[in-house]
């Protein structure tokens, strides 16, 4: 039986989700690759506290530090959920995959591959996602009835009476 604290369980689940294992067959798909990087291209680590890591209900944005057999690199990854027609189930897709690393002595930044079908900008698509999720919780704490001061509430203290 394997024991795991809840940083190990992150980082395995984290390593081995869809978006995860579709990133990094995309990244070892890329042509220029060896040039870039060297082969083999492996993951280095998870960093689940890392900033960039974001996610909605149906997208996701995560960074993945890879290391290649010449230098390390950076991989930034926009992905979101869709229903797949073939198997009726849902799937994470890739949209954006960016690569950066430094390319003599200047670090760079390029797009490696972005979906067809993801013609917007998949910043601006989660940065919408999130505002709509802020608005929908809004909506919800509006509607909450709140108590006037008349009211009595379950936290109020009970008013002891002076025995006389």
């Amino acid at each position: 039986m394997m024991v795991m604290g809840m940083y190990g369980y992150q980082k395995y689940h984290n390593k081995n989700t869809e978006y995860t294992l579709e990133s990094m067959r995309m990244l070892q798909g890329y042509p220029n690759l060896n040039d870039v990087l060297g082969v083999p291209v492996k993951l280095r680590g998870f960093q689940a506290s890392n900033p960039f890591h974001r996610r909605t209900d149906k997208q996701i944005r995560i960074y993945l530090p890879v290391q290649g057999a010449v230098k390390p690199a950076s991989v930034y990854s926009w992905c979101s959920l869709h229903d797949n027609t073939d198997t009726g189930k849902q799937q994470w897709r890739v949209d954006r995959l960016d690569l950066q690393t430094d390319v003599e002595g200047s670090l760079q930044q390029w797009t490696i591959f972005q979906h067809p079908e993801c013609r917007e900008d998949p910043d601006l698509v989660f940065q919408r996602a999130e505002l709509s999720e802020k608005q929908e919780m809004n909506s919800i704490i509006s509607s909450t009835p709140v108590l006037d001061s008349s009211s009595k509430s379950a936290f109020d203290e009970p008013k002891l009476n002076p025995k006389s």
